[in-house]
């Protein structure tokens, strides 16, 4: 059995010229350490995937009345800046009065605030230009 650590990502400024928030470098040092998440099996997983969930529907209930000139700064930000997803929910901290979430840079407030954003611009935020 390997016990080295392995990071995942579905984030593609990870593996380009992205901006990474400092959180996001420090996953990555984490990671090059040693450290991480451990998952042990399938139902580990399965619980982790279930409360992952349930807190991005709790982050696309906040930014359901996100404007045009939001959802436009936020795709400037992912798709011609390179910024993270981590990046995107620091970024964008505060911008309106629900946007408010613990970390500031939650990469689970950053997808669902760039689902918005894409979806405002007819596009899908897990596909090219905003991932991939």
């Amino acid at each position: 059995m390997n016990d080295k650590p392995t990071f995942i990502t579905e984030d593609s400024s990870f593996f380009g010229h992205g901006k990474l928030d400092p959180a996001d470098e420090g996953v990555i040092r984490e990671v090059a350490e040693g450290g991480g998440v451990r998952i042990r099996d399938p139902e580990q997983l399965q619980l982790l995937k279930r409360a992952a969930e349930q807190v991005v529907t709790m982050f696309r209930a906040m930014t359901f009345d996100m404007t045009k000139e939001q959802a436009e700064m936020i795709r400037r930000w992912r798709v011609d800046e390179g910024y993270s997803w981590r990046a995107v929910a620091s970024a964008a901290f505060g911008l309106a009065p629900a946007w408010t979430w613990d970390p500031s840079s939650n990469q689970l407030a950053g997808m669902a605030v760039c689902e918005k954003a894409a979806e405002l611009h007819g596009e899908n935020f897990m596909q090219p230009p905003w991932n991939g």
